[in-house]
């Protein structure tokens, strides 16, 4: 009786599809982890579990060479031919992703120097099969790949550094303490949107109080109009260019001074708790905190080549299908984030250990006007909007340039109105729902005395965000006031009540906290003590306010002196693009280059002056991130041209 043919090839076929998955497990399983150990020390990242993240990458590779491995089966393919062949295909797609992005930038490809490396590449890797195909035959394979697998991570386990050391509460504390200092950052917060800086709508009736209680600033500039550059101005007091935090991947380098080290060597308790990864251990702004905290720490497998590659491709997925599987899934978890009322939770979980009266220096960073934006309540609005659909409509290309009238592919195209209004609407939403939260924040920390009337609040946001007011989305593209005009408000002992009209910047707040509280004021300093300036009520009529948006190819920077405004598009050295604006009768910035004056070209001349300087004194240990292989870092965390 003759057999069925297709009984007896099944089970070999299956067979040999299990035994290349097995194979394929643990062979990939060692690559990603060679993969993942290569990002943890090359990547100039710190990870809060590095172990666990390489763990994640080598699963990754493991699950894909498996897959591949048991398909190779089912097509009858020996596990060895299944798996070398599987690696291979892994190889060449990582490799070809960091030589022609990394190494090339993606740019005239057709030439000789890409072409021969992509040679170079197929040769290593067909090298690398015939080898994995030796070894994959020997008895001991199976022992080879657990035992690297394992001796990777136990050598991450004790020589990569981890941020989970950041979590230290003083024993104990003396009777008496000198003034704490909480500070309030507000991502993503243009000053014109809150009730106090005129605004028509009551998104901010906390903060309003807040206002009348110490100094209102009205012009208040950011240094930078995107968070990690901005923030590092606000530890450092130093121009973007000179502490050098501009980057995809900039760390704040440890020659720099930061705020935090000056409170905690007078004897301060220092905490920070940030929704935002981009002031985070990971890039170097928890130096001189005792306690940090954040909700969003990059991974491993991002860093990897392979979390890269995988990214690229998600992004081609999702800037493909997002949109309609956004309006389909009506699921608003897909844009939530780190909300105000988790960071209050977190604040005051720390609270409640710390001992009372400790001298205590807090920062709070809050994320929630931040795109996309998704109010977790809203209290302002008395129309439904829904978020998932809203924010979906807002597709943005990534290929973006800063705006310039010479420059008309800088415009996005213009907006449907109903979209516009939703967008506002939500991003109102999204500041009354975080002016509620800081509001029961500050009722909680002053029951627990951490902020009395002898203590001082700082208010304040790192930039703004635009809504189609220069043709642009978001944030991080310009200098214009919606962009670089923050709330900034100090209340504490000795601040009058009052509104201050005169320029100031972010950089000036360090120095002028050392000289209200005592502790010491930077050694390099682009700003200045304003406490002769509060006290006298206005500021010289010579003061220049100076921000920049570092970016290769298209640099910014922007100065102003009284109501006179000039921004310039270029390098140093290269034709620059002028604009300049009157403030005081063109407050909207409506796009027209003025004729050139006498104080037009002298503020010209300073803004040239003020960003050689700037880019002169950049301190050490920051000017590695200016190759091609440190700006394809950022990429790896999730950004897209160094915003969050």
């Amino acid at each position: 009786m003759e057999s069925n043919p297709t009984v007896t090839k099944n089970p070999n076929r299956w067979r040999l599809a299990c035994a290349g998955g097995c194979i394929g497990l643990l062979a990939g399983a060692c690559l990603g982890a060679l993969d993942g150990l290569l990002a943890l020390f090359n990547s100039g990242l710190v990870f809060e579990n590095p172990v666990v993240g390489l763990g994640e990458v080598a699963l990754f590779y493991a699950i894909v060479v498996g897959l591949l491995g048991f398909l190779g089966g089912l097509l009858k393919k020996r596990p060895v031919d299944s798996v070398s062949g599987a690696i291979a295909i892994m190889l060449i797609a990582v490799l070809s992703r960091f030589v022609l992005i990394d190494i090339f930038g993606g740019k005239g490809l057709l030439a000789t120097a890409p072409i021969l490396t992509m040679l170079g590449v197929l040769v290593i890797c067909d090298i690398t099969r015939r080898g994995v195909t030796k070894l994959i035959q020997h008895s001991a394979s199976v022992q080879i790949f657990v035992g690297g697998v394992f001796a990777i991570h136990l050598l991450a386990w004790a020589l990569v550094p981890s941020t989970q050391t950041l979590r230290k509460i003083p024993r104990q504390a003396s009777e008496q303490r000198p003034p704490n200092l909480v500070t309030i950052m507000i991502d993503t917060l243009r000053a014109d949107r809150l009730s106090c800086y005129g605004y028509n709508r009551p998104t901010s009736p906390v903060i309003d109080a807040l206002a009348t209680e110490g100094i209102r600033f009205d012009r208040a500039w950011a240094q930078s109009p995107w968070t990690r550059p901005s923030v590092a101005t606000l530890f450092t007091s130093l121009y973007p260019s000179t502490h050098g935090t501009w980057g995809q991947a900039d760390k704040l380098t440890s020659s720099a001074q930061l705020i935090a080290e000056s409170f905690k060597e007078a004897g301060y308790h220092t905490a920070a708790f940030s929704a935002n990864v981009q002031v985070s251990p990971t890039f170097g702004f928890s130096r001189g905190f005792d306690w940090f905290w954040n909700d969003k720490n990059p991974k491993v497998l991002q860093a990897s080549k392979i979390g890269r590659l995988w990214k690229k491709t998600r992004q081609l997925l999702i800037s493909t299908f997002l949109p309609h599987l956004m309006q389909r899934a009506g699921n608003h978890g897909i844009l939530r984030g780190t909300d105000a009322r988790t960071v209050n939770t977190t604040v005051l979980d720390w609270a409640n250990q710390l001992p009372q009266n400790t001298p205590t220096f807090l920062y709070v960073h809050y994320l929630d006007p931040h795109q996309p934006y998704n109010p977790p309540e809203d209290l302002i609005n008395t129309r439904p909007i829904d978020p998932v659909a809203t924010n979906a409509r807002l597709q943005i290309p990534w290929d973006f340039s800063p705006f310039h009238p010479d420059s008309p592919e800088s415009k996005y195209p213009e907006p449907e109105s109903d979209l516009l209004e939703d967008l506002n609407d939500l991003y109102d939403a999204e500041i009354r729902f975080v002016d509620r939260e800081i509001g029961q924040l500050l009722s909680s920390l002053k029951e627990k005395e951490i902020l009395t009337d002898s203590d001082y609040l700082l208010i304040l946001s790192d930039h703004g965000e635009e809504f189609y007011d220069h043709f642009q989305w978001r944030h991080g593209n310009s200098l214009f006031e919606e962009m670089i005009r923050v709330p900034l408000i100090l209340i504490g002992p000795g601040i009058p009540a009052q509104v201050f009209s005169d320029p100031v910047q972010l950089a000036d707040l360090f120095p002028t906290l050392a000289s209200l509280m005592g502790i010491r004021a930077p050694e390099k300093s682009n700003g200045i003590d304003l406490t002769p300036m509060l006290q006298a009520g206005q500021a010289p009529q010579s003061r220049i306010v100076y921000s920049e948006r570092p970016k290769e190819g298209a640099f910014l920077r922007a100065i102003s002196q009284g109501a006179t405004k000039v921004i310039g598009l270029g390098d140093l050295g290269t034709d620059i693009k002028w604009m300049t604006f009157n403030l005081d009768s063109n407050p909207k910035e409506i796009f027209s280059v003025s004729p050139n004056s006498p104080k037009t070209n002298a503020l010209r001349d300073s803004l040239i002056e003020i960003g050689t300087s700037a880019l002169a004194a950049r301190l050490a240990g920051s000017q590695a991130a200016l190759d091609p292989a440190t700006r394809a870092q950022l990429d790896a965390l999730g950004y897209v041209d160094g915003d969050s």
